[in-house]
């Protein structure tokens, strides 16, 4: 029986800034308003490039493998994060967020993911790419005081990889486990992460 997979392309946050945002998160927590928000845990931050949705697991390593082609020679970069605000929009948001940088290299890398999602025969994404790093989801209307004390504004994000996660949905939140990471700046793909018992194949340079 083929397995379905709940899965998106992202880029993981690195220890440094995750300890920043962790420490972000928890003063958000504490403004009048702050129980209204169901808060991303620090470990499960990430900027969201390519959701998949149910994949076929006998899909996804031909999907990988797309998509490290077309990353193929793609650089390492840096992008900045923006300010602390409310999406899709500050009248009626429905998650918390702080916005990033998506001109040049990040909507390059994301319209490149895509490519290689299309490619590899699933559907294109009619979304479109939106560069943002969510913190967490409303529970209702209200929500605390987006005022950024934190100077967050700036702050860069170092993009060395491109990771495939499996998204399991749970009463206490969704649970992210990466499946394969595609590094940056190499000519041909890196993996770095197993296929966490799919049988995902070693992905050479």
């Amino acid at each position: 029986m083929t397995q379905s997979v709940r899965s998106f392309f992202a880029i993981d946050v690195p220890g440094p800034l995750r300890s920043r945002m962790s420490k972000v998160l928890a003063l958000l927590r504490t403004r009048l308003n702050g129980d209204r928000v169901r808060w991303a845990a620090a470990e499960n931050l990430h900027v969201t490039l390519r959701f998949l949705g149910d994949v076929s697991s006998h899909v996804l390593p031909d999907v990988v493998a797309s998509v490290a082609k077309e990353l193929a020679g793609t650089p390492a970069f840096e992008c900045h994060l923006g300010e602390l605000r409310g999406f899709p929009n500050s009248r009626n948001p429905r998650v918390i967020a702080i916005n990033l940088d998506a001109e040049g290299h990040l909507s390059e890398l994301a319209e490149a993911v895509d490519r290689g999602v299309v490619a590899a025969g699933l559907s294109a994404d009619p979304r479109g790419f939106r560069a943002h790093l969510t913190l967490g989801r409303l529970r209702g209307h209200a929500h605390p005081s987006l005022h950024d004390e934190f100077h967050l504004g700036g702050v860069p994000l170092h993009v060395d990889r491109v990771t495939l996660f499996r998204s399991d949905l749970r009463s206490a939140g969704a649970v992210y486990t990466p499946l394969e990471s595609i590094e940056l700046g190499v000519k041909g793909a890196a993996q770095n992460q197993s296929g966490a018992g799919m049988g995902f194949p070693v992905l050479g340079g």
